[in-house]
C-alpha cells in the first residue's frame, strides 16, 4: 500500500470510531434580489470560536467522490467536469498546496440517507438529497457535513462530505439560466471552502466565495484574491503550527484525543450561526432591505 493508501487508511479508522460525533456547515438561501445593507457579529470568544479548522497535510490531496446524479457531462479544456473544475480553483488559490485530487473523475452511486451519521464512511462526497433532513429545515441550499479533532490551537478535519438540498430547491449549470435555479457550480465552490475549513464571509463589501448570502442567478464560480489569501493563510506550515489564543485548550497524552462537532448555519432571513458541540460560539447577520 502507497503512503497516501496508509494515510488514507488511518483517517478513516479514526472515522470509523467516531460515527456518532458530527459536524455540519451549512448554506443556505437568501434572495439578494433584497439589497444587503449591513451586519452585525457576535462571537462567543470562551468558547473556542476563534480555533481554525484544517486538515493536516498528511492528508491531501483529498479524494472527492461525486454522485453520478449530477449532471457531469461539461467539461473543459483540461477534461474537467464542472464540480472538478470548482476543486480547480481551490488548488490555484493557494501554490504551495494541492487540496483535491483531479487525476481522475471519481463518481460514485448517490447516497441519500435520512440521518447523517450514515454518510460517515470510507469516502468523503458530494451527494443529492432527494429527502430533505427535518431537523436541519428546508431552507438551506446545502451542507457540509464534518468530523474534527481539537489540537489545542487548531481543529483537524477527519471526514467531510458536501449534500445538497434537491427537495427543495432546484440547480443549474446554465449561467444564462433565468428561471428560479440556484447555480451549482457557486455552491458547490462555497461548500468546497467549509470542506476544507473556511468559514463565512460576512462583510457583503469583501469579494468572496464564501460570502456568507447566495442569491438566484447569483454566479461565483472563481475564488477570489481575498479567498487565495483566506486559504494561504490556513494552510501555511507555520500558521498551522503555531497560531493559538488563550481560549485554545491544553491537549496532553493523558488526556486523549478531544472530538469536536458543530455546525455553520445561514437561514433564508440572512443570519449565520455556528453551534460547536451544542452551542453558539458565533452569530452574524445580513440585514436585507425590505
Amino acid at each position: 500500500m502507497n503512503k497516501l493508501g496508509k494515510n488514507t487508511e488511518k483517517i478513516y479508522q479514526r472515522v470509523s470510531r467516531l460515527i456518532l460525533i458530527i459536524g455540519t456547515l451549512i448554506l443556505s438561501s437568501c434572495n439578494m434580489s433584497e439589497e444587503s445593507t449591513t451586519t452585525s457579529s457576535a462571537t462567543n470568544s470562551s468558547s473556542g470560536a476563534d480555533l481554525s479548522m484544517r486538515w493536516n497535510a498528511s492528508a491531501l490531496p483529498l479524494k472527492i467522490n461525486v454522485s453520478s446524479d449530477f449532471d457531469l457531462s461539461e467539461k473543459d479544456g483540461s477534461g474537467y467536469n464542472l464540480i472538478q473544475q470548482m476543486q480547480e480553483h481551490w488548488n490555484n488559490a493557494d501554490s504551495s498546496q494541492t487540496f483535491f485530487d483531479l487525476s481522475t473523475e471519481y463518481t460514485v452511486a448517490n447516497k441519500d440517507y435520512g440521518d447523517l451519521n450514515s454518510y460517515l464512511d470510507s469516502e468523503l462526497g458530494v451527494y443529492q438529497a432527494d429527502t430533505w433532513f427535518d431537523f436541519i429545515g428546508d431552507g438551506v441550499l446545502a451542507i457540509t457535513s464534518y468530523l474534527g479533532e481539537n489540537r489545542g490551537s487548531y481543529i483537524e478535519m477527519i471526514h467531510a462530505d458536501i449534500i445538497v438540498n434537491n427537495e427543495n430547491f432546484s440547480f443549474t449549470n446554465n449561467t444564462s439560466d433565468t428561471t428560479s435555479a440556484y447555480d451549482l457550480p457557486s455552491v458547490i465552490i462555497h461548500e468546497l471552502g467549509h470542506l476544507l475549513g473556511l468559514k463565512h464571509v460576512s462583510d457583503p463589501d469583501v469579494p468572496s466565495v464564501m460570502q456568507s448570502t447566495l442569491g438566484r442567478h447569483d454566479v461565483r464560480r472563481n475564488a477570489t484574491a481575498y479567498d487565495s489569501t483566506y486559504i494561504t493563510s490556513l494552510y501555511d506550515l507555520s500558521f498551522a503550527l503555531t497560531a493559538s489564543s488563550s481560549n485554545a485548550l491544553a491537549i496532553t497524552a493523558s488526556e486523549g484525543p478531544k472530538y469536536i462537532h458543530g455546525y455553520m448555519e445561514l437561514r433564508a432571513d440572512g443570519t449565520c450561526n455556528h453551534f460547536r458541540d451544542g452551542n453558539l460560539i458565533e452569530s452574524h447577520k445580513v440585514k436585507l432591505k425590505k
